[in-house]
C-alpha cells in the first residue's frame, strides 16, 4: 500500500481530499489497459483454502484497507467508522470487478458519488463536497 501511502502524506490535513484522492487513484489503477482484476481479490479466487499464504496475505490487505478507511472516515466525523468502511470497501471491490468487464469511462465519478452518498447520511449536520449531482452514465461499453 506504498501508494496509499503517498497519497495519505499529501492530504494529511484533509480527510475529504484524502478519501477523493484514494478513490481517484483506485479508478485510474482500474482505468489501466493491463488491469487484470485486484490481485488479492485474484488470490482468494484462485486459492479457495482459508489457510493458503497467499490467501492469508490477500486477507491482510483487505483488512488493512478496511482499518485505514475507518480511520479516515472517524477523522470526517462518521457515527459508526469501522460500518462505514466495510460497506466503503464493499464500494471498492465492486469497483476492482466491473472494472474487468466494462470500461471504467465514469468509474471515477462514480466510485466518488457512491462513497459521498454513503458518507453522507453518517454525518449528521455536514455534507461531504463533492460531485453532487448524478449524470446517468454508467459503465455500458465493453473493454476493448
Amino acid at each position: 500500500m506504498a501508494w496509499w501511502d503517498h497519497i495519505e502524506e499529501q492530504h494529511a490535513d484533509d480527510p475529504r481530499a484524502l478519501l477523493n484522492a484514494l478513490l481517484s487513484g483506485i479508478a485510474k489503477r482500474i482505468g489501466r489497459p493491463a488491469y487484470r482484476g485486484c490481485p488479492f481479490l485474484n488470490l482468494t479466487t484462485e486459492f479457495p483454502d482459508q489457510n493458503h499464504p497467499g490467501r492469508v496475505v490477500a486477507r491482510g490487505n483487505k483488512q488493512e484497507m478496511r482499518a485505514r478507511l475507518a480511520t479516515i472516515v472517524a477523522k470526517l466525523g462518521a457515527a459508526d467508522p469501522d460500518r462505514v468502511a466495510s460497506q466503503l470497501a464493499l464500494i471498492i471491490n465492486g469497483a476492482y470487478a466491473t472494472g474487468l468487464f466494462a470500461e471504467p469511462a465514469d468509474l471515477r465519478d462514480d466510485l466518488v458519488d457512491a462513497a459521498h452518498k454513503l458518507l453522507a447520511p453518517s454525518l449528521p449536520g455536514r455534507a461531504i463536497a463533492g460531485r453532487g449531482k448524478d449524470t446517468g452514465k454508467r459503465l455500458v461499453r465493453s473493454r476493448k
